[in-house]
C-alpha cells in the first residue's frame, strides 16, 4: 500500500509544480467528466452491442473464461484539458475475481492504428492519452507511471468489497509533463485494460463490475485513498473527484441467483388428550393356594381340590369336601 500513496504523493506533487508554469485551462466539475467500463472480450459468453453485458450459457462456461474489460474516460471538450493524473477504484461482486491488473508497457505484438487522422504501427500499449514514444511530443507520454493492486496485497487489515485501485500518471521524466487526450474524442481509445474470472462457487446470477468509493487508510486521519479522480489544470487544487460512474453485467445462465428456501417445518401434531382411565374391576379374591391346608384331621391333612367363582359376587368360593 506504501507504494500506491507514494505513486500517488508524487504525481500530486508534479502536478502542483507543473500547474505553476503552465497557461490556465477550462475549469473542470464533477458532471463534466465520466469514467465508464465496457466489456472487450469474454471467451464463450455474448457480449452485449453496447459492451455493458456479457452473458454465458452456464456457470462451467463463464469459469473457463476470462472476461476483458476496458475503461473509458469521457468529457465533452478536449480542446485543452492537461491530465495529470487518474485515480481509480475498481469493484466486482463477491462471485468475481479480479485476474489481469491494468498494465501499460508493450504488449509485444505490433498492431496498426488509426487515431485522430493518423495511421501508427506499435507494440506499446495505446490509450486515450497516446503511448509510449508517440507522435510528437504532444503523445509521447501517453502511458506514463502507473501503480495498480487489488486489496489482497494490502499490508493492512481491510474489511470491505473486492476492489482494485491505482493511479496512472503521465512519465515526468519527459516533456511535456502532462498529457492529452489522443483521439478526436476523449473515450476514441479506452484508459486502461484489466480482466476478471468467474469464482469457483459463483451460481447462475447477474454480477457487477464497475467502481467503487475506495478505501479508509489506517495512516489517514481524514479522508479516503484510491478513490475516482482526474488532475486536470485549471481546476480548484487540481483534483476532480468522479461520481458520474458506469460498470458493465455478467450473466450467467438466466441471470436469477436460486434462493435457497428454508424447507418447511413438519406440522405438529396436537397434543392427544389422555382418554380418562376405566374404572378398574376390582380383582375377584384370590383362591388359596391348593398347597396350603385347609384342615387337619386325624393327622391327615385336606387339600381344596377345586374353586367355584360366582360372577353374581365376583367371588371365588370352594367347593364342598366330604370327609
Amino acid at each position: 500500500m506504501k507504494k500506491v500513496i507514494s505513486a500517488l504523493t508524487a504525481a500530486a506533487m508534479c502536478a502542483s509544480m507543473s500547474a505553476s508554469v503552465m497557461t490556465a485551462f477550462a475549469v473542470y466539475t464533477a458532471n463534466d467528466i465520466e469514467f465508464y467500463l465496457k466489456i472487450a472480450e469474454a471467451p464463450g459468453g455474448t457480449i452485449s452491442a453496447d459492451g455493458t453485458k456479457v452473458t454465458f450459457p452456464d456457470a462451467a462456461t463463464a469459469k473457463a473464461s476470462e472476461i476483458v474489460v476496458q475503461q473509458y474516460i469521457k468529457v465533452a471538450d478536449i480542446s485543452n484539458p492537461s491530465v495529470q493524473l487518474v485515480n481509480t477504484c475498481y469493484q466486482v461482486d463477491d462471485a468475481l475475481n479480479f485476474a489481469a491488473l491494468p498494465d501499460f508497457t508493450a504488449t509485444g505484438e505490433s498492431k496498426e492504428y488509426t487515431v485522430g487522422g493518423q495511421t501508427f504501427t506499435t507494440d506499446q500499449y495505446v490509450n486515450c492519452f497516446g503511448y509510449l514514444g508517440g507522435i510528437g511530443k504532444k503523445y509521447v507520454n501517453g502511458c506514463g507511471a502507473a501503480t495498480y493492486q487489488t486489496n489482497d496485497a494490502f499490508t493492512f487489515d481491510y474489511d470491505g468489497p473486492k476492489i482494485l485501485v491505482g493511479n496512472w500518471g503521465p512519465d515526468f521524466r519527459q516533456d511535456p509533463t502532462t498529457a492529452k487526450f489522443f483521439g478526436d474524442t476523449s473515450d476514441e481509445l479506452p484508459f486502461s485494460t484489466f480482466s476478471v474470472t468467474v469464482a469457483d462457487d459463483a451460481a447462475d446470477g447477474t454480477y457487477e463490475i464497475g467502481f467503487g468509493e475506495g478505501f479508509m487508510h489506517p495512516s489517514e486521519a481524514v479522508g479516503r485513498s484510491g478513490y475516482n479522480m482526474i488532475n486536470v489544470d485549471g481546476t480548484v487544487d487540481g483534483k476532480v473527484e468522479i461520481t458520474n460512474t458506469k460498470g458493465v453485467e455478467v450473466v450467467i445462465g438466466d441471470g436469477e441467483t436460486p434462493e435457497t428456501t428454508e424447507a418447511p417445518k413438519p406440522t405438529e401434531a396436537p397434543e392427544t388428550t389422555e382418554a380418562p382411565k376405566p374404572t378398574e374391576t376390582p380383582k375377584p379374591t384370590e383362591a388359596p393356594d391348593p398347597t396350603d391346608p385347609v384342615q387337619e384331621f386325624d393327622g391327615m391333612t385336606f387339600y381344596v381340590e377345586d374353586t367355584v367363582y360366582d360372577p353374581k359376587t365376583n367371588t371365588n368360593g370352594y367347593a364342598e369336601v366330604n370327609i
